[in-house]
């Protein structure tokens, strides 16, 4: 008999794979059909939020990894992809406001500084 757990854990399984072999129209359209157990809701948004990014939907992604953040606030990861959307957007002030946060939870994170670095020249904050 396969628990909860079980099945949750093969379902994400599953979707991890198929964003892997980058085939995220089948990756949205099995996250879509699934009901998933509330306690599970930061896991399903992230993963919604990468299938969307991939396929442009930037808008869709940019409320998934809000979602994440709505359920937990030191998520690095969804920080970083919401910078990524804004920086595709050209929004480089919210941008920097995404990945100061992502910089004060992993301080010496090399990735997260070139990123803030990068979008402050983007936003011509020279003088910082």
């Amino acid at each position: 008999m396969e628990t909860e757990f079980n099945s949750e854990e093969i379902f994400f399984a599953k979707v991890i794979s198929l964003i892997k072999n980058k085939k995220y129209i089948e990756a949205k359209k099995l996250i879509s059909t699934e009901t998933i157990n509330p306690k599970n809701n930061e896991r399903y948004f992230f993963y919604l939020g990468i299938i969307n990014k991939n396929l442009n939907l930037l808008d869709e992604a940019l409320n998934n990894f809000k979602n994440v953040l709505i359920e937990n606030k030191s998520n690095v990861a969804s920080y970083i992809n919401i910078a990524g959307i804004l920086d595709q957007q050209k929004n480089y002030k919210d941008e920097i406001k995404y990945l100061t946060y992502a910089h004060e939870l992993k301080p010496s994170d090399d990735k997260i500084i070139y990123l803030l670095a990068r979008a402050q020249r983007k936003n011509k904050n020279y003088g910082l």
